[in-house]
C-alpha cells in the first residue's frame, strides 16, 4: 500500500491527533501573544491545513506566516 503524501489539502485528524493540534495552538498563542477564541479549538474550524488560510481572520495570522 502506498503512503499518502500530506498536503495543504490533507485531512489534518489524519495527520494530527488532539493533543498535538492543542500544543501547537498553545505554542503559537504564546509566539505570538495572543489566544485564539474558543470556537476556533476545534478540528473541524480546519478540516484542511490550507483551510485556516482561507478564514477571515488570515490577515492577522496564518500558519507558517503563510497569508
Amino acid at each position: 500500500m502506498l503512503k499518502q503524501k500530506n498536503t495543504f489539502e490533507s485531512e489534518v485528524t489524519d495527520i494530527l491527533e488532539s493533543i498535538t493540534f492543542i500544543k501547537i495552538i498553545v505554542a503559537i498563542e504564546k509566539t505570538y501573544g495572543f489566544e485564539f477564541d474558543d470556537d476556533m479549538l476545534l478540528l473541524s474550524e480546519f478540516p484542511t491545513i490550507g483551510s485556516h488560510r482561507a478564514k477571515p481572520h488570515c490577515d492577522t495570522l496564518c500558519i507558517g506566516g503563510v497569508r
